[in-house]
C-alpha cells in the first residue's frame, strides 16, 4: 500500500527545485547547505533511518527548560542490526555540528532485542526518549507491542523501566497469528506513554492503543481492560486490515470539554479494493470509545478508478483546539495520488470545519507537468504559530528526466508545503532533493518534523546509489522568511 515505505537509493543532497514559491529556504547555517546526515557504519551494517529530532533540554534557570541560540537537537532513529533494530542517537549543535562528548563522535548506539522500531517520543523534564515498535516473544514466534526507554544523561537505557530488559511488552491476544505491532508512541507530560498500532484477529487487524506509566513502563490499569484497549472501524468485512499512522492528544484543561481526548489517524480496508482513512477518538482517562470519523475524497471518476484509496498519515491538534490531518487520496480527476487535507472539531463530534477548503476536506494535486508527483505520502503535519498556516512534510515520488539514456524514471524526494490556515493558497514549497547514481534504485525517506515561528525542520533518511542498503539519518532546517506572504497575503493576519 501507498502508505508503507518503499526501499530503494540515492546519492546527494542537492538545493531544491526552482519553484515560484520559495519562501521555505534552506538554511545555509546548518549542516552542509542546510542539511545534516549522520552516518552509522559499522560491521553490521549501515542502514540509518531518521525518526524525530527533539530539543535538548538546559535547566540553567529554576530547573525550568530554557533553549538558547546555541541549543542542541538530538536526531532519533534506528540502526539495522542482523534481525533486531538498535537506537540510534545524534546530538548536534544549533549548527548541525555533532558533540564530540557524546557517544562515538556525537553519534550514540544502543542495542535492543527489538524487531522493529517505528516512532519516538522525548520527555524534556527527565531527557529520556521512548522507542516504540515491536518484540518477539521468546517462546513464540509472534510479535507483541514494545517500549524501550533511553536515559540520555547516562547514554543507557533506562534502569528502572521495563519488565524485560530495558523493553516493556504489550501483548493483545485477539486471536490468528497475534502479530501485535506499535506503530506510534506518544508521550503526556502528566507522566504517561500512548502506544497506537495494530493488533491481529482471525479476520483482519485491529486498532489497538495501550496506556503506560512513563517512570516505569507500567500499564495504566484503568485505561481500557488493564491499560489495553482496541476496536473495530465500521462494518468492515472480514479479513480488512487497518493501520495507525498518527496520533494526537488534547488535555480537558486545554479545550474545556470534560475528558482528555487520545486521537489515532491511519487507513482501513472497507473493501477488498477500497482505502479510507480514519479519525478514531477515545477517552485517554477510560480507554473507551468515543466517536470516530471516516476521512475519504468524492470519487470524481467512477469509470477509471471505481475503487480508489484514502488515507489518513498524519494528524496534529491546533492552538484553536481543532484538529488537522493529511494524507493522500488516488480518487481524484487525474489518476494520481494527491495531498488530502481536512480540519475538524476535537469535540465528541468530529465534524469537519467547513470554514477549511469550503467543506472541511480538500485533496491539492502536487507535482507539475505530465511526469508529476506519483507517490504522495505526508509523514507529518504542524501548525505554524504566528501565521496559523499548516506545514507538511512529505516524502513524494517524482518523474525526473535521466539525461544519459533520455528516459523519465522515477525518483524520490523530501518535501515541505505551507498552505493558508483556511486551506486555500499555498504559500510556500521547497523540494529536497536526492538526485540518483543508480536511478532504478533512489530512494529517501521524510519522517518527523519540527515547526517554529521560523524554522521548520524535518527528519528523514537518505540512501546511497552505490549501496542498496546503505541509508543515512538526515536532518533539513528550512528558514520560513514568509516573504512572499507577506508581499501577496497581507502579513500573517493576511488570511
Amino acid at each position: 500500500m501507498k502508505y508503507q515505505a518503499m526501499l530503494a537509493c540515492a546519492l546527494l543532497v542537492s538545493s531544491p527545485a526552482a519553484f515560484a514559491i520559495t519562501d521555505l529556504d534552506l538554511d545555509a547555517g546548518f549542516g552542509a547547505d542546510g542539511t545534516f546526515i549522520a552516518d552509522f557504519t559499522d560491521a553490521q551494517g549501515s542502514y540509518d533511518i531518521g525518526i524525530q529530532s527533539f530539543k535538548e533540554c538546559d535547566r540553567t534557570s529554576g530547573g525550568l527548560c530554557d533553549f538558547p541560540v546555541s541549543f542542541h537537537y538530538y536526531v532519533a532513529g534506528f540502526h539495522n542490526h542482523l534481525s533486531t533494530q538498535d537506537i540510534s542517537v545524534t546530538l548536534i549543535s544549533d549548527t548541525g555540528i555533532p558533540a564530540a562528548s557524546f557517544g562515538n563522535g556525537g553519534k550514540l548506539t544502543v542495542p535492543t532485542s527489538m524487531t522493529s522500531i517505528n516512532d519516538v517520543a522525548f520527555d524534556p523534564a527527565t531527557d529520556r526518549l521512548y522507542f516504540a515498535g515491536s518484540q518477539r516473544l521468546f517462546s513464540t514466534t509472534s510479535l507483541e507491542f514494545a517500549v524501550t526507554c533511553l536515559d540520555l544523561p547516562t547514554r543507557a537505557p533506562c534502569a528502572d523501566f521495563g519488565n524485560v530488559g530495558a523493553t516493556e511488552l504489550v501483548v493483545f491476544d485477539l486471536g490468528d497469528t497475534d502479530n501485535d505491532v506499535a506503530t506510534r508512541v506518544l508521550f503526556d507530560p502528566q507522566g504517561y506513554l500512548y502506544l497506537a498500532g495494530y493488533a491481529d484477529t482471525p479476520n483482519g487487524n485491529q486498532v489497538a492503543v495501550a496506556k503506560l506509566s512513563a517512570a516505569n513502563g507500567a500499564l495504566v490499569t484503568a485505561f481500557g481492560t488493564n491499560g489495553q484497549a482496541h476496536f473495530i472501524l465500521g462494518s468492515r468485512p472480514a479479513g480488512q486490515s487497518t493501520s495507525a499512522s498518527g496520533m494526537a492528544l488534547i488535555p480537558s484543561s486545554f479545550s474545556g470539554i470534560p475528558l482528555d481526548k487520545l486521537y489515532i489517524a491511519g487507513a482501513y480496508k472497507t473493501s477488498f479494493d477500497d482505502i479510507d482513512g480514519y479519525v478514531l477518538m477515545i477517552d485517554a482517562i477510560g480507554g473507551t470509545y468515543v466517536n470516530a470519523r471516516t476521512i475519504s475524497y468524492e470519487n470524481d471518476n467512477p469509470l477509471s478508478n471505481p475503487h480508489g484509496n484514502d488515507a489518513v498519515t498524519a494528524i496534529t491538534a491546533l492552538a484553536n483546539g481543532e484538529l488537522a490531518v493529511a494524507g493522500y487520496s488516488d480518487t481524484t480527476t487525474a489518476d494520481q495520488p494527491a495531498l488530502l487535507l481536512a480540519k475538524m472539531r476535537a469535540d465528541s463530534s468530529l465534524a469537519l470545519d467547513a470554514g477549511f477548503c469550503a467543506t472541511g476536506l480538500c485533496v491539492k494535486q502536487v507535482g507539475e507537468g505530465t511526469h508529476g508527483w506519483q507517490d504522495t505520502l505526508p509523514t507529518a503535519i504542524a501548525e505554524r504559530p504566528s501565521t496559523r498556516d499548516l506545514v507538511v512534510g512529505i516524502r513524494a515520488g517524482t518523474w525526473r528526466l535521466d539525461f544519459v539514456t533520455n528516459q523519465w524514471v522515477l525518483s524520490q524526494k523530501q518535501v515541505v508545503q505551507q498552505y493558508a490556515s483556511d486551506g486555500g493558497a499555498l504559500h510556500a514549497e521547497t523540494e529536497i532533493q536526492f538526485p540518483a547514481s543508480d536511478p532504478s534504485t533512489t530512494s529517501v525517506r521524510s519522517a518527523g518534523m519540527n515547526v517554529d515561528n521560523g524554522i521548520v525542520e524535518l527528519t528523514g533518511s537518505r540512501a546511497l546509489g552505490t549501496d542498496p542498503n546503505d541509508f543515512d539519518i538526515t536532518l533539513t532546517r528550512l528558514l520560513a522568511n514568509d516573504t512572499i506572504f507577506a508581499s501577496q497575503f497581507g502579513g500573517s493576519q493576511g488570511d
